[in-house]
């Protein structure tokens, strides 16, 4: 952006004049005041407006064309909420680009497919909410150490052979990406059996959900580990699958339906209560200055036990064969 100096320069006048121009000061004639205009507009010189005071930006889809996501809308309130607390006012922006304008005192980023270069230089502090970013500071969930224990809880049920469905592979969904390395980590820590079918991508809709248990159901699973819990539930109800008779279950969230599904399922739960209230401190302490970068958090889940996985070990079957 062009300086007052480039600006003077440019309209034969002093840097004092050009100040008093662009801060509509009325101390210069009107030739001056135009010759000033003029090489504004040559220049493309665009005033950076005052960032409004507590204003933070929160960084989303476009929600007249895209609605948030059950993620981001738990997060979004959790983010919301303990900005309200500290009466702080937000916005939701959806155009990263307007982070450069000058409007905000600093943003809180909680889509899942911002390219980072895009958040990079804007001038504001910047905190992304559970996605890891480079050079970026973030507050995330634990990914990766949350299917590793899910892991781990199978294991010690008995499970030899577990399946994963994810929402995607190879896409730009970071915290999908982290979720498989704790998958294939797992499986090797564990010593637990693997084939090409246990690892399959969650489709979209009732027939989707069917056609991914079929999938998966090939590589012979005793649990699968998947994204929603409702839609696994439909689609081993038309295979005529029971959970955890036939299969057992567990779900990478907390939705409010698990607890009512039957057999309430086995979840492992974000923090979204620590994820907003670390997101909102880490960002006011980057714009007071208090907090040094890069911040990286990492927030643990919650694994709560159901009904939905079955225990098949040694002592189980012992005790089952001592009551009948």
């Amino acid at each position: 952006m062009p300086s007052f100096e480039d600006i003077a320069r440019e309209a034969k006048v002093s840097k004092a004049t050009v100040s008093y121009v662009l801060n509509r000061i009325p101390r210069v004639s009107m030739e001056a005041k135009e010759r000033v205009l003029a090489a504004t507009e040559k220049l493309n010189y665009k005033p950076r407006a005052k960032p409004v005071k507590n204003l933070i930006a929160i960084i989303t889809n476009d929600i007249t064309t895209q609605g948030l996501g059950y993620y981001q809308n738990m997060l979004f309130l959790s983010v919301c909420k303990h900005l309200h607390e500290r009466g702080i006012d937000n916005k939701l922006e959806p155009n990263i680009e307007l982070l450069a304008n000058g409007n905000y005192s600093g943003a809180i980023v909680i889509r899942t497919d911002v390219p980072v270069a895009s958040i990079t230089n804007k001038m504001v502090p910047i905190v992304s909410a559970n996605r890891p970013l480079g050079g970026i500071n973030y507050v995330t969930s634990d990914h990766e150490g949350a299917i590793i224990m899910v892991m781990d809880y199978l294991r010690r049920r008995g499970h030899k052979r577990v399946g994963i469905l994810l929402q995607e592979f190879e896409g730009k969904n970071i915290a999908n990406a982290r979720k498989l390395d704790g998958y294939r980590k797992a499986v090797k820590k564990n010593s637990m059996e693997f084939n090409d079918a246990l690892l399959q991508e969650n489709l979209p809709g009732t027939s989707g959900a069917v056609e991914a248990m079929v999938r998966i159901l090939k590589g012979k699973p005793t649990a699968i580990i998947v994204p929603n819990g409702l839609q696994a539930l439909y689609g081993l109800h038309v295979l005529e699958k029971k959970v955890p008779d036939d299969i057992s279950i567990v779900s990478h969230e907390n939705i409010s339906v698990s607890a009512l599904l039957i057999p309430p399922h086995t979840t492992i739960d974000q923090d979204f209560e620590q994820l907003g209230r670390l997101a909102v401190e880490k960002l006011l302490g980057l714009i007071k200055g208090t907090e040094g970068g890069p911040i990286t958090v990492s927030i643990p889940y919650k694994l709560i036990e159901r009904a939905s996985v079955k225990d098949l070990t040694d002592n189980n079957r012992s005790t089952r064969k001592r009551v009948s």
